[in-house]
């Protein structure tokens, strides 16, 4: 079995029966935070990023009655769909040979504001080279699905609280800090005039700890998204329709286990009418499914996505050597 931890406080569907055992939790309803968000308050942009930076430490005491010799288990956001059954989840983790998995996405987040990018493509490619696998591979770590045995989310955790000013983090070297967005959805709204030296954010203490020179854990980051697929920032014409009826990431031919509605939340259930009937499906959050989407939610991108999910076997070629479904979505 795959065990399943869902990091949410909010509603969330179960798997279908005999696949995933599923568990859900929230890191601020098993510790007091109040302090530590009056504390940094300089350094969150969201209530909830206090809450879940804690949820590595948090994962490894409610998994600890399940963890033996053979466990795998998946830390997940409630925005995520699997599209394969348990037996194949844990079929492709084995091909990484390694404790943990990370998935990858398109755009660095959050930046700092002066530091040596240490995920994206090898510095000493051409500028051209870079710039075609920044935008048909996914170089960057997201905390919103991630993978591992027992001693790789060990690892992890410890590897996280290793920075020092935690839960406050910073690449190693950095002076600059980061400059953070505002948070609209705040109340009372938050902004920050000014760059702060760290950040309190899950995913900004993940990829401080996996590019630390002296504490990253073994890892693995899913650029092919063989296992993850985080949708933030891809199009239609990044997707493909497999011959099995699931989706595809068209630039490697992989289709993932896992697909990761980041950023905007209708994408899944967009793509919902592209699965094939005998597919199997598990949307954790009830807004991934295409019967809760309000039709004015729903990019028009993807609104439009069928006539754009073309077979991942042999791209045909449009006119001007472009494979069709680029060509088609430049005429969106």
């Amino acid at each position: 079995a795959v065990d399943v931890y869902v990091h949410s406080n909010r509603r969330w569907l179960p798997p279908p029966p005999l696949s995933y055992r599923a568990h859900a939790f929230w890191a601020g309803d098993l510790q007091n935070l109040t302090s530590l968000r009056n504390e940094w308050d300089c350094c969150w942009r969201h209530p909830s990023n206090v809450d879940s930076v804690f949820k590595y430490r948090e994962l490894l005491e409610v998994s600890r009655q399940h963890r033996r010799r053979k466990w795998l288990g998946v830390l997940a956001d409630s925005d995520v769909l699997f599209q394969c059954t348990a037996e194949e989840f844990r079929s492709q983790f084995a091909k990484f040979n390694s404790p943990l998995v990370i998935g990858g996405e398109r755009k660095w987040y959050p930046i700092p504001r002066r530091a040596i990018d240490p995920f994206g493509p090898p510095a000493h490619l051409s500028w051209k080279r870079r710039y075609t696998l920044r935008h048909s591979r996914q170089y960057y770590p997201n905390s919103g699905l991630i993978v591992g045995t027992s001693a790789g989310m060990e690892a992890l955790a410890g590897a996280i609280e290793q920075n020092p000013r935690f839960p406050c983090c910073a690449l190693e070297g950095d002076t600059a800090g980061y400059q953070l967005d505002s948070c609209a959805s705040c109340r009372p709204y938050r902004h920050f005039p000014k760059p702060v030296s760290c950040v309190v954010e899950d995913q900004a203490c993940m990829q401080v700890a996996l590019a630390s020179r002296r504490h990253a854990p073994q890892h693995v980051v899913d650029i092919n998204s063989s296992l993850i697929l985080n949708l933030h920032m891809l199009a239609p014409s990044d997707l493909a329709r497999s011959s099995d009826g699931r989706i595809a990431f068209r630039h490697t031919g992989k289709v993932p286990c896992v697909l990761h509605s980041n950023g905007f939340k209708s994408v899944i259930a967009s793509l919902e009418k592209e699965f094939g009937p005998d597919t199997f499906t598990w949307a954790v959050s009830p807004g991934m499914r295409r019967s809760h989407l309000n039709p004015r939610d729903e990019l028009p991108v993807f609104k439009r996505a069928g006539a754009l999910l073309l077979p991942t076997a042999s791209p045909r070629r449009a006119k001007g050597g472009r494979p069709k479904a680029l060509a088609a979505a430049r005429s969106l």
